[in-house]
Parts: structure tokens; sequence; C-alpha cells
């Protein structure tokens, strides 16, 4: 059975050192799988020797056999060294292969944004020549294909003064390492035509850190440059007709004052001279020509206030909030104290403002509140809170509300929501503090619904300098 075993093992250790030299051809390498084999030889002999003295019967057997052994561990030793040496090399291969892969799926991503982008996109040495370029920059050039630009600079493409202002902003680039974004250039192309480009230029550097040249993409703008200008044409023609617009308001209310005062002075001195000689109906009808005259003096001021807020406004400077809740509250006080009116603030900040205007606001926020009452009695809150870019204040009341679909309608010029028998005014109020709002760089809406009372929020820009927005000149 011994014999069996030790056979049989002799042979699995012969086939196994064979095998070990067919690994060679596989890896490439020879010395590791050598040695292996050659242990594994020697192994196989060793059991021979072991064999061949159990049938003979020699003393020394075991001394033999174990020199064999002793001989095949350093050859399976240093063998082993060998291939473990070729595994971390095989691992380093493999990780080389997979970093290989990674690159050049990351090349065909660069490669497929570079060519596909319609912007223009170049890369320069440090003399501004062209190193690698984009169909996208091939438009402008007007060239066939990007490696017909290579070795060019600027000054083949471009007028000379073109030429010259791009190659001092690439080198002012490369020595300050800044880069250059955003900006606008104006252009002749190959094709003749003038075109506004927007450029960013970067330093580009070597995998050392070096500037070796700079890379910029240019973005075709003609385009939106017509629709700035063309938006800036139409802007400008607007402004010039609000301008004529509020000089008409003014001159023509201006206008109306007088013959206004006279036609009311000439009723009044008619009600005072014959008055008791006229007819019940004939009072009426010169009682009903007076109160009209006054309703549309009443008008004209108003309108005339609305065209001055930006024509005859005064100059920014720092307003107490507080002082002008007291103010506007004080111009209110009869109606107030009719109506049994309860008007409280919080404490008001300081801000930036024009204080008469915001006096004129304020007066005519809490007006309304009074107006639209309900029948109980009213209760007008006004408080402010601190935002990231503004002061925003509400006025807030228990009066009737207002229906949603009014909120916006209500701060254009002469809309009322009730008639004037019902309750008093000539439309323009709150159309005039949105005008003040404006002019504050802010703006104002309401918050209601109907028999819910109303609360009206209006926001002050906290940037406005104390000579922002200073009275704009009168031409009349």
């Amino acid at each position: 059975m011994n014999a069996f075993i030790l056979v049989l093992s002799i042979g699995v250790q012969f086939a196994t050192a064979l095998y070990a030299l067919t690994l060679i051809r596989s890896t490439g390498k020879s010395i590791g799988w050598v040695l292996l084999a050659a242990a594994l030889t020697l192994m196989g002999i060793r059991r021979c020797i072991t064999l061949y003295n159990q049938w003979s019967g020699f003393r020394h057997a075991h001394l033999q056999t174990e020199l064999v052994a002793l001989f095949i561990s350093v050859l399976m030793f240093v063998g082993i060294l060998f291939i473990a040496s070729t595994i971390r090399k095989l691992r380093h291969v493999e990780e080389i292969t997979r970093l290989n892969q990674q690159l050049e799926r990351e090349r065909g991503i660069l490669n497929t944004l570079v060519e596909r982008m319609p912007d223009a996109i170049y890369f320069k040495d440090r003399a501004s020549r062209f190193v690698r370029v984009n169909p996208g920059a091939c438009r402008i050039f007007g060239a066939s294909d990007p490696e017909s630009v290579v070795g060019k600079s600027d000054a083949d493409f471009f007028r000379a003064g073109e030429a010259a202002e791009y190659l001092a902003d690439e080198q002012r680039v490369m020595e300050t390492d800044q880069p250059l974004i955003g900006k606008e250039e104006h252009e002749c192309w190959q094709d003749g035509e003038m075109h506004w480009v927007l450029t960013t230029k970067m330093p580009w550097h070597d995998q050392h850190g070096n500037t070796v040249g700079t890379f910029g993409i240019s973005r075709d703008i003609t385009d939106l440059k017509a629709v700035e200008e063309a938006l800036e044409n139409a802007n400008e023609e607007l402004r010039r007709s609000n301008v004529d617009l509020e000089h008409f308001a003014y001159v023509a209310s201006h206008d109306l004052q007088e013959p206004l005062r006279a036609v009311t002075g000439y009723c009044q001195l008619l009600e005072r001279g014959v008055g008791d000689k006229l007819s019940a109906k004939e009072k009426s009808f010169l009682r009903g020509a007076i109160e009209g005259a006054t309703r549309m003096h009443g008008m004209i001021e108003d309108l005339l206030e609305y065209s001055r807020v930006h024509r005859k406004g005064e100059a920014m400077g720092v307003t107490d909030m507080n002082a002008v809740f007291e103010q506007a509250k004080a111009s209110i006080s009869a109606a107030a104290e009719s109506a049994h009116a309860d008007i409280t603030a919080d404490p008001l900040p300081k801000i930036t403002a024009d204080e008469k205007q915001m006096v004129r606001l304020l007066q005519n926020l809490l007006g309304n509140a009074l107006k639209y009452r309900g029948t109980k009695c009213p209760e007008i809150h006004v408080s402010a809170e601190d935002g990231a870019d503004t002061w925003d204040f509400s006025v807030a009341d228990n009066g009737i509300g207002i229906d949603p679909k009014f909120h916006e309608k209500i701060f254009l010029l002469f809309q009322r929501l009730h008639s004037r028998a019902q309750v008093e005014g000539t439309g323009l109020g709150l159309a005039i503090c949105k005008r003040i709002v404006d002019r504050h760089g802010g703006r104002i809406w309401v918050e209601s619904q109907p028999d819910e009372g109303a609360t009206f929020h209006f926001t002050i820009q906290k940037s406005l300098g104390k000579t922002t927005h200073a009275r704009m000149p009168v031409d009349a």
C-alpha cells in the first residue's frame, strides 16, 4: 500500500513540474517557474529514492532524503520570490491598463466636447500660435479643417489691430497666470462680416505646472447684441416718451389750474350774488358746477403730484420712518378721530429715502384704510421687517377687503372699485403710492379677501444712495 502511494505521489510531482514549465509560455517569465519545476522534480526524485531504499533496505535513506528535501525547500522559496515579483508586475500592468482605459475614455469625452461645441475652442503655445482648434474655430477662420490652422497665429486671420490686441491679452494671461473672462470683442471674420464674440482665455499648464500657452473659447453673440441694441433703443424711446408724457401731464395739469379756479370763483360769486333769486333747481345746478370743479381741482392736484414723483422728487437721505409715521398719522387725524380709528405701529427703521414721499406714501395708505372701513371701528397697524436687500413694510387694516381679481387693477391710474357717492377720492392715491415705491427701487402689492381686511405691502431698496434718483430737471 505504501509503495502504491509513493508511486502515485511521484506521478503527481512530475506532472505538476511539467505543468509549471508550460506556464513559462503563458507569463513570459521563466526563472520562477523553472525553479518551481526543478523543486517539484526533485520532490519526485526524493520519493523515488525513498521507494528504492524501502526495497533495498539502505540504512542512510533518511539522511539522503532529508538533504534532498532541504534543497527542494530552498528552490521552492527562491521560486516563490520570483513568482511574487512577477505577480506584482502583473498587477501593476493591470492597473496601468485600467488607467489607460480611463484616460482613453476621458480623452474621448473631451474630444467629443471640443469637436461638437459650436463655439470656437483653441489652444495656443507661448508664441500664441495655434496648437489645436475645433471646427467652431475653423468657421471663424474660414479654414477647411483644423490641421490647416495649426502653427498659424491670429495675424493670419484677423486685421492687424485685432491680432495685436489678442496677442497682448494672451501674453498678459501667461505673465499674470490670471484668466481673461467674458471679454466682448468686435472682430471681422474671414467672411468679411463684423461679429461680436464673448471670449474667455485661460493659462495652459503642463503636468509640472509650467505655463506652456493659453486656451480659450469664443462665442458668437452677434444676434444677442442686436437684440440688446434693439431693447436698449426701445427703452430709450420709452424713456423719452415717458419724459414727454410726464412733461405733457405736468404742463396740461398746471395750465388747467388757472381756468378751473376762475370757473370755481365765478360760480361762487354767482351763488353769493344771485343765489337767493335762483330756484331750487337752479341752485342745484350751480352747486353741482362748483362741486364738479372742486373734484376736478383735486384730480388735477393728484395728477400733478403723480407727475412730480420723478420730476420733483427730493434727494435721498436718511429717513426715520417712525417720524414719517407720526407725520402721516397727524395729517389724517381729523378723519381718524371721526371714525374712532386705532392707528398703531411697531418700531420702524431708519432708511435711505425721500422723506416727503414716504410721508405721502403712508398718508395715502392710512387714508385708504380709513375710507374703506367696515362697520367696526378701524384698526390699522404699520410694521416693518429687515429683508436681505430691502426693507419690507406692511400696512394692515380690518376694513371691507378687496376681491383678489382687483389686486393689480387698484394700482392703475383713475381706477375706482366704488362709486364717488360711496367713497370719495380721485382714483389716483394708490397709483401715486406705486410710483413712489417704484422710484425707491421697490414694489407694492396687496393681500386681501372681501370682508377680511387688507394688508398692503411695499419694499424699499437698502442700496439707494443719498443722491440716487434726485429730482429731475423741469422743462416748464
